[in-house]
């Protein structure tokens, strides 16, 4: 079964507590989609996770296939607002590990891990 990737997405922000106040409709980076910006901030906390999280590694190659997805230019990746797409999730990203570390490896790994559904590519794998 495939998931649409705005249900995916959707879905993995809520489990992750990554949809807050900052990410909510009007307050998104204006030249980023709702889907881009979740896909930003996703590839984030795959990232976290793989520096944090023991045993996990970031599928560096599944980055690209990510941003494919969602169609995200190049201007777009290397532009203001994909960067501050992914320091919005950083501060709840943080937030999340420091309240319950274990917690959010689980879930991260759950969402970003290979058994994950949806059609997001797989962000992380482990030891």
């Amino acid at each position: 079964m495939t998931i649409p990737v705005r249900s995916a997405l959707c879905a993995i922000a809520l489990v992750l507590g990554l949809a807050g106040p900052a990410m909510a409709g009007d307050d998104l980076p204006p030249t980023l989609s709702y889907e881009q910006a979740m896909a930003a901030g996703l590839i984030y906390a795959g990232m976290f996770a793989a520096d944090k999280c023991p045993g996990f590694h970031l599928v560096r190659s599944a980055i690209r296939s990510a941003v494919d997805s969602v169609g995200v230019t190049e201007a777009q990746a290397l532009g203001p607002e994909w960067s501050t797409a992914m320091l919005l999730t950083a501060v709840d990203t943080k937030k999340l590990f420091e309240k319950d570390p274990v917690g959010f490896c689980d879930s991260a790994w759950r969402i970003l891990g290979p058994d994950h559904k949806g059609s997001m590519p797989t962000l992380l794998t482990k030891d």
